[in-house]
């Protein structure tokens, strides 16, 4: 259509050019009809240009409102499960950090346990030293002594003891 405007004011002013005045009246005329003719058709095309951008306005405007509700329920669903999902993770890292302290405590203790079990073996050792002779001279005394005579002895004690052990029985 623009080039119809564009063809028709050129029409326009070769008709302009021409020197007869009649020409001029009857060019007035049919110019004014044009004109009018082409205005009618540019209103039509900007009535449905303006239709179409009105509706490309609505579709804009429920996609945005539609693109809204969509965001809104996402917040809605999203944030509570990220807040509890944050106090959880928050939770963990206390747990964390209470069982870091209890693991450094339990590691101290350990430390000192083992301090003290070295130190107490070399007790024992200091201790085992020091005594190691008259242990040495406890078990060759052991060693030394008869035990088939001991045995022995026990059985004559026993001979003996017994006939007064019988006499004993009979005063009961």
């Amino acid at each position: 259509m623009g080039r119809e405007w564009d063809d028709t004011l050129d029409k326009e002013n070769m008709s302009e050019q021409e020197p007869e005045k009649n020409n001029i009246e009857e060019t007035d005329g049919k110019e004014t009809d044009r004109k009018e003719t082409v205005m009618e058709q540019l209103e039509e095309k900007q009535t449905k240009l303006l239709k179409k951008q009105l509706f490309y306005s609505r579709v804009t405007a429920f996609s945005a409102l539609g693109f809204l509700v969509a965001v809104v329920i996402a917040l809605v669903i999203v944030v509570p499960k990220a807040v509890i999902t944050l106090t959880e993770i928050n939770q963990a890292v206390e747990l964390a950090e209470t069982t870091l302290s209890n693991a450094d405590t339990a590691l101290a203790d350990i430390s000192e346990i083992s301090t003290n079990v070295t130190t107490v073996s070399i007790e024992m050792e200091n201790f085992l030293l020091d005594n190691s002779e008259t242990v040495t001279s406890a078990m060759e005394d052991i060693s030394s002594i008869d035990f088939e005579g001991l045995n022995n002895a026990i059985q004559d004690l026993e001979d003996v003891v017994e006939p007064f052990a019988n006499m004993m029985n009979r005063f009961k």
